[in-house]
């Protein structure tokens, strides 16, 4: 495929005789005594508040990913000579079912029909695949098999065309095209929100579940200045020798399980842990 389109009361003193002998009337040891009332019930409140913003604080709400409605994918790769990382994909056969497909016959070793094919995909197809396209505040684009023989076995494996059902946001992937039903094996990663290639047909079939921050590390020097059709007819030979700083993947696989933190969750229950704990104090140096 040609490169993808950019785009506080207080209590009253207690009287007393010359002789230091408490001198209270009943009214005011009335008071005192629903006073003291007062002050133990305002205390129970702000321990019973308090206690309750802390657990909030230090509750982590996570979400498992749907194990019924995604597969997901370990990617491990090398940003640098001295730098390293992994992330997740969530795969979503119901957002695009072809793309989703395609992906998980490359990542388990199955040829374009699903029949099995390690040479030609699994570790054959993954094993030093470049970041090739990587354009900071867009996309990282990939795919090119790392060998020629290898590449040259997808190359006019095109699939048809998925409805465009997710929007393509920031960690979401799909495949790059260079026209109507063209998808073979190039795909990108969005770095930001990139709403404005739904229209264009790019139909996300994954994100990014785990390690966003990884993504963003992927080296971004070269821009799109790597040739794709002699990464095609050359395959990594060239990419090495003209482009030696591109990252690249040394592991795809599948993975079980893993808890994805919820963010948004996370910060509203820091705010509303601070929210209660204030008012705890608040209520604490008002009464008591």
């Amino acid at each position: 495929p040609t490169p993808l389109f950019d785009g506080g009361l207080n209590l009253a003193q207690q009287p007393t005789t010359n002789n230091n002998t408490l001198n209270l009337n009943p009214h005011q040891l009335n008071l005192n005594m629903r006073s003291s009332h007062s002050c133990s019930r305002s205390l129970l409140v702000c321990i019973a508040i308090f206690f309750f913003g802390t657990v909030l604080l230090f509750s982590s709400p996570t979400k498992a990913a749907d194990e019924q409605d995604a597969v997901l994918v370990k990617f491990e790769v090398q940003l640098a000579p001295s730098k390293s990382g992994s992330f997740i994909l969530a795969v979503h056969s119901a957002w695009a079912p072809l793309g989703a497909e395609r992906f998980l016959n490359l990542v388990d070793g199955n040829g374009p029909q699903g029949e099995s094919a390690p040479a030609i995909s699994g570790e054959s197809f993954w094993n030093g695949l470049r970041f090739f396209r990587v354009i900071d505040g867009f996309m990282a684009q990939f795919g090119i098999a790392p060998k020629q023989e290898v590449g040259a076995s997808w190359f006019f494996a095109n699939l048809k065309d998925d409805p465009v059902i997710e929007s393509n946001k920031k960690g979401y992937v799909s495949f790059a095209t260079s026209g109507e039903d063209s998808r073979t094996t190039q795909m990108f990663i969005n770095f930001e929100d990139n709403s404005r290639l739904d229209d264009m047909g790019f139909a996300p079939f994954a994100n990014v579940v785990q390690g966003m921050d990884i993504v963003d590390q992927i080296y971004s020097g070269y821009g799109d200045k790597p040739d794709q059709g002699r990464i095609q007819s050359e395959g990594n030979s060239y990419l090495e020798q003209e482009f030696p700083s591109l990252s690249y993947i040394k592991s795809v696989a599948r993975v079980d399980s893993i808890e994805i933190e919820d963010s948004g969750s996370r910060n509203y229950s820091l705010l509303l842990s601070h929210i209660f704990t204030h008012t705890s104090l608040l209520i604490f140096f008002v009464y008591v």
